[in-house]
């Protein structure tokens, strides 16, 4: 996955960097992002009684946090680097027969490097204002996470590749200094900590019950807001 993301961003920023000579510009501020998808769910059915009990299953493993960044901008391109710490309470909830069993797997929390491409499209509104759409493509690289205060051994399968897409625009407060704010709405594709656990549930739900689990990943998908202060050069 790192590989298709590598190849990728190499192809869109030579594109956009091979067509543009612009302005260029520096800058850096916060973010703040979340993941309010993710996980797996499905269902399971089962003989109970001789009939027939439909179980649906659902497990949430929410992200949410913020950070700090860096970017590079040659006014329709944009590369960024930043610093993300995040975290949620992962929950497991299980259903049949108007039932429902909850259970809290744990609190995450994580340490991950964002790395972007944003390619826009500046408008001009004024001598001080432009404003554009803007779609591109992260890399939150997971480098440290726990649960429940335990290390995990393998962090980097918490990383996640994102498809991401909004607006932004540049405030100048002066002749080469100014304001970014951008608000993006992002989709996460699955992640091997997903892909794991739906493997796992789905081997557990047929062995225990003997039946075929329809158990899968869920959408990842959330929002990023960011503000920075940039400087042209």
């Amino acid at each position: 996955m790192r590989k298709v993301f590598a190849g990728i961003a190499a192809v869109l920023a030579l594109g956009a960097f091979s067509t543009v000579s612009a302005e260029m510009s520096v800058g850096g501020g916060g973010f703040f992002a979340g993941n309010f998808g993710g996980g797996v769910d499905g269902e399971v059915s089962v003989s109970a009684g001789g009939q027939s009990v439909n179980m649906t299953m659902d497990v949430k493993m929410p992200n949410v946090g913020g950070g700090v960044y860096g970017f590079f901008d040659v006014e329709y391109a944009e590369l960024s680097v930043g610093l993300f710490l995040g975290g949620g309470a992962w929950e497991v909830e299980a259903k049949a027969a108007g039932q429902s069993n909850k259970q809290k797997i744990g609190d995450l929390s994580t340490v991950e490097l964002d790395l972007g491409l944003l390619l826009k499209y500046p408008v001009a509104l004024s001598g001080s204002m432009t404003v554009f759409p803007a779609a591109g493509i992260n890399y939150q690289l997971c480098t440290s996470a726990k649960m429940n205060d335990t290390e995990a051994d393998e962090p980097g399968d918490l990383s996640r590749v994102w498809i991401k897409f909004g607006a932004g625009g540049d405030f100048y407060l002066s002749e080469k200094l100014f304001i970014r704010p951008v608000l993006l709405y992002g989709i996460g594709l699955e992640n091997k900590m997903e892909k794991d656990y739906r493997d796992m549930i789905n081997s557990q739900l047929q062995s225990a019950l003997g039946a075929s689990p329809n158990v899968d990943t869920k959408l990842s998908h959330g929002l990023t807001v960011k503000v920075g202060v940039g400087f042209k050069l």
